[in-house]
């Protein structure tokens, strides 16, 4: 699920961090860019590691700030097919269940890939467990905030939103968006968001 990467990059040092050592400098030069992004085929950054090496810097004239070349390890969140994750139920529509880890909430279990039977109703999932033995049924309601394990089926990373909002990915994102947004006292708007990165699981964990 985690996995950390060195990374070399060239970083600006701005001239209010010059009383600092260079290598705090650079440490915060990297959070402030790198942390709580995707990067394209790497994941999410939950952390950084170290800042192995600085660079002298090269002070650039005409707004005092000095490049410096850093290598650094970041910690990436970047979940493998087939791997299993626990988290709990953040939304739920038709489209299917949306999933949060707390730091990523852009997990979808499209509708397609839960439990089977199912049916979608009063805004909520529920999975009817026929007993193989007796052939009885029982109701399994899912409810906001219940952990559950999905299986990862893929992964993908966007750098511009896709040309239909139909997707099960696109729908959580934007549904997630409004409720934080309504949530917090603010309307709800009409912008589109997306997910820079999406990983579509399955409920049918056995």
């Amino acid at each position: 699920m985690f996995q950390v990467t060195e990374i070399n990059a060239r970083l600006a040092i701005h001239p209010n961090s010059f009383g600092t050592s260079f290598r705090e400098a650079a440490a915060d030069a990297v959070e402030s860019k790198y942390l709580d992004t995707v990067v394209d085929n790497m994941g999410l950054v939950v952390a950084l590691q170290s800042v192995d090496s600085v660079s002298h810097g090269e002070v650039l004239s005409d707004e005092g700030s000095a490049l410096v070349d850093v290598k650094f390890r970041l910690c990436f969140f970047r979940p493998w097919v087939d791997e299993v994750i626990h988290g709990t139920i953040a939304h739920m529509g038709e489209y299917g269940v949306s999933v949060t880890l707390g730091f990523f909430d852009d997990i979808v279990v499209p509708s397609s890939l839960l439990p089977k039977p199912h049916e979608f109703r009063n805004e909520a999932w529920t999975w009817f467990f026929v007993d193989e033995k007796d052939g009885c049924t029982t109701e399994m309601p899912m409810e906001l905030g219940d952990t559950v394990a999905v299986r990862v089926c893929s992964v993908r990373y966007r750098r511009r939103p896709p040309h239909s909002d139909a997707s099960p990915a696109m729908q959580a994102a934007n549904a997630l968006n409004e409720q934080r947004l309504l949530g917090s006292g603010q309307h709800a708007n009409t912008s589109r968001v997306f997910p820079p990165m999406e990983v579509v699981a399955t409920m049918d964990v056995d």
